[in-house]
């Protein structure tokens, strides 16, 4: 898939109340978490939207960042990723969090291949021991009305967007993907978790 037609959204507006302070700018390994996510897109998309409330983003270089469109603001992630998806124009949209800072760029590009050979799918997310991640994978621009029609209607499940669209879910057994390039920091303790690895 050429990158002109993949543009990435890095979903950072959570209020991280489990965790205390704002995740994205939590440091691992000399680098901050939202750091992992921008480089894990970059090499396969036109360019990567960060969607935040939080003033300090603003100074990441070359970093466009957003705030959530009203009507619907803080809405959780629809509202994000709605919000790029009417600023930007393309075909498809690889969302990310800001806080799985072992997701890599090889995950990224494994995800983009099998929409590549499975081209009538309009969702490609990945499914761990059994759960689905809907917040990391590809969402095609036409979801995009499915998305508005909820949220107009107060509706800010992501799972009920899923069982609207043709998905594909993908194992990570298949890909060959540990189970651990999935963990999401939320909590001081998965955070402390990750400092032992």
């Amino acid at each position: 898939m050429n990158k002109k037609d993949v543009t990435g959204i890095i979903l950072a507006g959570g209020r991280s109340r489990r965790f205390g302070e704002p995740k994205a700018l939590v440091t691992w390994r000399g680098k901050s978490l939202i750091t992992y996510s921008i480089q894990a897109l970059q090499p396969f998309v036109n360019d990567v939207t960060i969607v935040s409330h939080l003033p300090q983003l603003h100074q990441l270089k070359n970093m466009r960042v957003m705030k959530d469109k009203e009507p619907y603001k803080g809405q959780g992630p629809l509202s994000g990723i709605l919000t790029v998806m009417e600023s930007t124009k393309t075909c498809w949209y690889f969302v990310l969090p800001c806080d799985v800072p072992l997701i890599t760029s090889r995950i990224v590009s494994m995800l983009l291949q099998q929409v590549q050979e499975k081209k009538t799918h309009e969702v490609v997310v990945p499914y761990v021991n059994g759960r689905v991640q809907p917040l990391i994978g590809l969402y095609h621009h036409r979801v995009k009305e499915k998305i508005e029609c909820q949220l107009r209607t107060n509706r800010k499940s992501m799972m009920e967007l899923l069982e609207q669209c043709n998905v594909l879910y993908v194992s990570v057994k298949t890909l060959s993907i540990e189970d651990t390039s999935f963990i999401n920091i939320n909590t001081k303790n998965d955070y402390n978790h990750l400092l032992e690895l």
